[in-house]
């Protein structure tokens, strides 16, 4: 497959910067059987925004569905700005329908008070 002229063709490592080896594994297993194992936490977030970096979409909205369903108040900021900031619409309008329903409690909450700007105009009702 490296044979086609690349320099990494060349190379005994390829270097990936940016991604973990635990990442990594995920993604080849995707690759070869078109599913993930059971993931949660940061852990699926770096594997979001790995999946949008090499474009594979069919994992990536597996993953907004999956990290969209573990949506609370203290994760809402964090996991907003991840969707907003790697264009995933999905999960972005998760993060928006939570915020809605949980308003009273979000603003009053850490994760609300270390929100980008973005976020707040957002959940506020005001476009960006």
């Amino acid at each position: 497959m490296l044979s086609i002229g690349l320099k990494e063709a060349q190379q005994q490592v390829i270097n990936l910067p940016g991604i973990s080896v635990p990442v990594f594994k995920s993604v080849l297993e995707f690759l070869y059987s078109d599913d993930i194992a059971e993931i949660d936490g940061d852990y699926a977030i770096d594997l979001l925004v790995t999946s949008g970096l090499y474009g594979l979409e069919k994992l990536k909205t597996m993953l907004e569905s999956i990290i969209g369903f573990s949506i609370d108040v203290e994760n809402l900021a964090g996991i907003f700005d991840v969707a907003h900031s790697n264009d995933c619409a999905r999960l972005e309008r998760a993060c928006l329908y939570f915020a809605m329903r949980q308003y009273n409690r979000i603003i009053s909450s850490q994760g609300y008070k270390d929100m980008s700007e973005i976020g707040k105009k957002k959940t506020r009702g005001k476009s960006t």
